[in-house]
């Protein structure tokens, strides 16, 4: 779980940078993929665990 936290991290602070530095094509990516990487995240929740682990024969 420690690995996602690092990904919004580092996306946030890349969409940030965006936002504020770039031009408008920046602008709309770094929008883009931060609104990606939320939703991504929303929409997981809500699907159920389908794969635990290997089944021993």
């Amino acid at each position: 779980m420690d690995r996602v936290w690092l990904f919004y991290a580092i996306q946030v602070a890349a969409s940030g940078y965006a936002l504020l530095r770039g031009g408008a094509p920046e602008r709309l990516t770094g929008l883009a993929l931060l609104l990606a990487a939320v939703s991504t995240g929303l929409v997981q929740r809500d699907i159920p665990v389908l794969f635990v682990g290997l089944e021993g024969a």
